[in-house]
């Protein structure tokens, strides 16, 4: 299995035991202040999730684009893509929100979408109906969530996560461009649907 489909597999099968034992939220969720004496807290708060709306979302978009961005940049990459953005993601968090704890992929999610607006932002993608592309999309999702997290900082919603994977995943396709066109190629995804 890739790395795509463990996340998903994963958080599917620790949202049922979250349904029968809630605690469960205590002992894995991230916050800044439990995660420097109790580091598993920086990835396993991926694999909560707060209602089934959420973690279908989050899982919708790790394996509609992450599958494809796996297949062209391999797992080992894929994987190193997971842990920056989780990180990364549960960093400002947790700076911005220090007494709060954070669940969810989401990180992750807008990691793969922010890589995949820099490997192939011509991608047409369809959002909520409408026909784009993957750099419209990525950028235009990037900028609300950056407007939300400045507006309504202290919303429920993680905002500033989402902000900081997709910084990731920016940051990372451009490594990976960068890395394959000095060896004579350049990574460029062509899906066809």
């Amino acid at each position: 299995m890739r790395v795509t489909e463990w996340v998903v597999l994963i958080s599917f099968i620790v949202f049922m035991i979250e349904v029968i034992f809630p605690e469960l939220i205590n002992y894995l969720s991230f916050s800044l202040k439990k995660a420097i004496f109790q580091p598993w807290r920086w990835i396993t708060n991926v694999f909560l999730h707060a209602s089934i709306i959420h973690i279908l979302f989050n899982s919708i978009v790790i394996v509609s684009i992450g599958s494809f961005v796996e297949d062209e940049i391999g797992s080992h990459n894929m994987l190193y893509l997971f842990l920056s953005s989780v990180i990364i993601s549960n960093l400002l968090f947790g700076i911005m929100h220090p007494g709060k704890s954070g669940i969810g992929s989401s990180g992750f999610a807008f990691g793969v979408s922010g890589i995949a607006t820099v490997l192939n932002p011509n991608l047409p993608v369809i959002v909520w109906g409408i026909p784009t592309t993957m750099g419209i999309a990525g950028l235009t999702f990037f900028f609300l969530e950056l407007v939300l997290a400045i507006l309504f900082p202290f919303s429920n919603i993680a905002h500033i996560a989402h902000v900081g994977g997709f910084i990731v995943g920016i940051i990372f396709g451009y490594y990976l461009k960068r890395k394959y066109s000095r060896r004579g190629y350049i990574v460029e995804m062509e899906y066809y649907w």
